[in-house]
């Protein structure tokens, strides 16, 4: 922000004008006031997103898959006036959209991960796919890839932090999306990949994306 204050949405005194957070919700009665200053995306419009564009190449080089948080910004976010004491006085503003993400991936070697980006990319008609699988298969694999502070786990333990995740993940879809998580009717297909690789689904998927041209 220091180096390019141009690019986000300061006073002439180089302070926040307005602040990033999210609205009274089912984690807090008061919202989330965050406090880091917005983008200006005009600002960074006017001269093709260069800033993004060095920051993803710059990451590009030290990392293998980027994760950019709170994706769902880019369809619209939500702005907190500074000095604000908790985010409740906030309001909803667009956000730069597929316009943005069109330009980013048409200048670097990219794959963008990010929550609800079928709802974010609606206008656009993606293929929507929802995967799942069964408690069993759930557990295996996070037991194949957990931490060190987890191996003391029991099952029902692991069980509990699964359950756990899976509810935060279908309430924070639905809340900003207005959908049902993993109802079928909002997919295009929906897998159970309990019994099957998840790198041969993947490459399996994609062969028949592309050759149906859809």
């Amino acid at each position: 922000v220091w180096a390019h204050p141009e690019l986000f949405q300061l006073t002439d005194d180089r302070r926040p004008s307005w602040v990033a957070g999210v609205p009274p919700d089912y984690f807090s009665a008061d919202g989330q006031l965050w406090g880091n200053p917005l983008y200006d995306w005009k600002a960074m419009k006017a001269d093709n997103y260069d800033w993004w564009h060095k920051r993803v190449a710059k990451c590009a080089e030290l990392f293998d898959v980027l994760r950019i948080d709170h994706f769902r910004a880019f369809d619209s976010y939500y702005a907190i006036r500074h000095g604000e004491q908790t985010a409740r006085r906030g309001h909803w503003e667009k956000g730069v959209g597929y316009e943005f993400l069109k330009e980013l991936a048409s200048k670097s070697d990219c794959v963008i991960i990010g929550r609800a980006a079928d709802y974010v990319l609606r206008d656009l008609h993606p293929i929507r796919i929802f995967v799942y699988a069964d408690m069993e298969t759930k557990l295996k694999r996070c037991r194949e890839r957990q931490k060190e502070e987890e191996a003391s786990l029991s099952d029902k333990e692991f069980i509990k932090r699964i359950q756990k995740v899976e509810k935060n993940r279908s309430r924070f879809y639905e809340f900003y999306t207005g959908q049902e998580w993993g109802c079928r009717r909002n997919y295009d297909f929906l897998v159970n990949t309990s019994h099957l690789d998840i790198k041969m689904l993947a490459k399996n998927l994609a062969t028949l994306i592309k050759e149906s041209n859809l």
